[in-house]
């Protein structure tokens, strides 16, 4: 081989990869899926895992709040919440205790009804 062909293979390889990297940043940028954070209609306000892989938390979607099964092969709806009250503080933290009081408090005024 001469040193013009290996000259053309390499840079071939090199276009190639330019364009794998252009593609994946492109997509990473402009893709379909917002970034999460200050305009994101979804957020997480606390968690508690059942088991390994199971888990309950409750996402707030717009001014719905959403009580949901998460594990591997499926995600559920188990419940939808009435619209916080403007005097509730959402749970920021996820700490486990804070969503089971939160979770246990929620349960009590149902229960009440």
């Amino acid at each position: 081989m001469s040193l013009g062909a290996v000259l053309q293979i390499a840079t071939g390889l090199g276009l190639v990869v330019v364009m794998i990297f252009g593609a994946a940043f492109a997509m990473k940028r402009f893709g379909r899926m917002p970034a999460a954070g200050g305009g994101a209609q979804l957020r997480l306000l606390g968690g508690v895992h059942l088991g390994q892989r199971e888990r309950i938390v409750v996402v707030q979607a717009g001014e719905d709040r959403l009580v949901v099964g998460v594990s591997p092969g499926c995600i559920r709806t188990l419940h939808v919440l009435p619209p916080a009250d403007e005097t509730e503080v959402p749970i920021e933290d996820g700490t486990a205790g804070g969503f089971l009081e939160r979770f246990n408090q929620e349960l009590r005024k149902r229960m009440q009804k």
